[in-house]
């Protein structure tokens, strides 16, 4: 640990980890930094719900919540092994996997943004609120 905070790369990864670690302390009612900065769901909202649901043994709300909470860990152990299953290793994997779940996201985001959780607008969020306070800048002119 103590060598890895004495090049700049780690005191830059440190800072940026404690920098995240304020901002999600900071707003405790939204979890997902990119729903907090920007006000719209991520491609992975709903996936700590879904786990949690799927805890509960509600298998229907967890495919609600994210459609594709299943295929996290399937991941995770084809990441971990992936010496093993060599198509992990190629491009071509990751971009079919990544559109796969932009294609959810925009399904989603059709069906349920802006009023449905966990595809909700966020509206106290940072950039909605800049944005609603521009055309005051402008008037006051």
């Amino acid at each position: 640990m103590k060598t890895f905070l004495k090049n700049e790369k780690g005191k830059g990864m440190a800072i940026g980890i404690l920098a995240l670690l304020l901002y999600l302390l900071l707003m405790p009612d939204e979890w997902c930094v990119f729903k907090r900065t920007l006000g719209i769901p991520c491609l992975g909202c709903g996936m700590t719900r879904a786990y949690l649901a799927l805890l509960h043994g509600e298998v229907s709300t967890a495919f609600f919540f994210h459609p594709l909470f299943w295929l996290v860990p399937i991941l995770l152990l084809l990441f971990w092994q992936r010496k093993r299953f060599l198509f992990v290793q190629k491009n071509t994997f990751w971009i079919v996997v990544g559109s796969l779940f932009l294609l959810v996201y925009v399904v989603r985001m059709m069906l349920l943004f802006p009023h449905t959780p966990p595809m909700n607008f966020n509206e106290q969020a940072i950039l909605p609120s800049v944005i609603e306070k521009i055309p005051f800048l402008f008037k006051n002119r």
